[in-house]
Parts: structure tokens; sequence; C-alpha cells
């Protein structure tokens, strides 16, 4: 999965979908350090940072995959 994800964030196209896949990896990878040793939290809260930053400057497309499209047919 991380390797899947660090391909598609190398492309233009499918970097947003690459960004919901490895998010929850990485903020569960910098809990497991604050957890198990808070002294080497350097990189994984570098990498929390980033991926911050990333959603913050995606926003836009990503609200796009949590609307919900209403039609008559699902009523």
């Amino acid at each position: 999965m991380q390797i899947i994800g660090g391909g598609l964030i190398l492309t233009k196209k499918w970097q947003v979908l690459a960004l919901i896949m490895l998010m929850p990896l990485s903020f569960n990878v910098l809990f497991f350090y604050l957890k198990l040793d808070p002294n080497t939290l350097g990189l994984e809260a570098i990498v929390a940072i980033l991926n911050i930053l990333f959603v913050y400057h995606n926003w836009n497309k990503i609200q796009t995959f949590f609307k919900r499209k209403l039609s008559l047919k699902n009523l």
C-alpha cells in the first residue's frame, strides 16, 4: 500500500487519491512513535506536517471525495 501510494503521489493525476490512502498510515506511525518513544519524533512529525500541508493545498479536490451525490434512484 505504501509503495503504491508513493508511486501515485509522483503522478499529478492521482495525488489526491494517494494522499487519502497514505494519510492514515503516516498518522498511525506518528502516534505509534509518540507512544513508544517521544524523544525520537523528528521525521514522523515532519511527515505528518507535510501531509497536513498537502491536504490544505488540495482541499478543493479532496472535498469532492466526501460529497454525497443524491439522485431520485437512491430515495
